[in-house]
């Protein structure tokens, strides 16, 4: 979807997550947005939601610990996918500034190191797949990104030093590997809130860098916040919106 339309999504999402392909996790999405429909025999004479605009069919990919083979993807391809999501985490601890990702080859996970990134993109590309490389920030025990909070200034900037440069040194693979999609967060709500001109800077920053189309990932009940929607390419939306408030819900609920 284009950042400058904004349309109303379906209250439906799906997650699955499996293990596949020598250590990857895989993560699928199916959801209404992507073309499929939910309907209930018990009120046939309601229309389901139908989506007919463009799609994007992919699998989401957690960067392995070791290589991969050349043949990896191939799967991909025989589940009629035609994207893949690559995501090479950095990690921080809450309420800590300091910010640690694989800035080189030595780095101890193969897939989020430069050289693992770069490779896993031309795999991909070798099977006719396209590629959203989608830099994701993990803090330390699971806390949701989305809360990530500091308390002074001085935290906040040695914060987004390192953040900043963990998105430039990526958006240049993403450059010379010509990935189609660069998605430059998620769900980092408190962040976007507190720090626009961070955002509205390091946009401009990677644009300088790499060529391609841009997105950033929000949480389905604060993406209207998002005050940098107009700079990017497509408008991201985890869409994780409830069927229904009741306990019990019936189809109607």
């Amino acid at each position: 979807m284009k950042a400058d339309r904004l349309i109303s999504y379906p209250k439906s999402s799906i997650l699955v997550a499996v293990r596949f392909m020598n250590h990857l996790i895989v993560t699928i999405w199916i959801s209404i947005l992507a073309g499929n429909f939910i309907s209930c025999s018990s009120v046939s004479s309601d229309k389901p939601y139908r989506y007919n605009g463009a799609k994007i069919k992919g699998v989401s990919f957690v960067a392995p610990r070791d290589s991969l083979a050349d043949t990896t993807y191939v799967p991909v391809k025989q589940i009629n996918a035609e994207w893949v999501a690559l995501m090479p985490y950095g990690f921080t601890e809450g309420g800590t500034p300091n910010f640690v990702y694989g800035k080189n080859n030595q780095w101890k996970w193969w897939g989020e190191s430069p050289l693992g990134v770069a490779h896993c993109v031309q795999m991909a590309h070798a099977q006719g797949l396209k590629v959203m490389l989608k830099p994701h920030m993990w803090i330390g025990h699971g806390t949701f990104t989305g809360h990530y909070d500091l308390t002074n200034e001085e935290d906040w900037k040695t914060f987004e030093k390192g953040y900043g440069e963990y998105l430039l040194n990526f958006a240049r693979i993403a450059d010379t590997t010509h990935v189609e999609l660069y998605c430059i967060g998620t769900e980092m709500q408190t962040f976007v809130k507190k720090r626009p001109q961070f955002w509205f800077q390091i946009i401009r920053d990677i644009k300088k860098i790499y060529k391609g189309q841009l997105t950033y990932a929000e949480n389905w009940d604060v993406y209207q916040e998002v005050p940098f929607w107009q700079e990017l390419d497509f408008i991201g939306i985890d869409a994780y919106f409830p069927l229904s408030e009741e306990q019990s819900p019936t189809c109607r609920n």
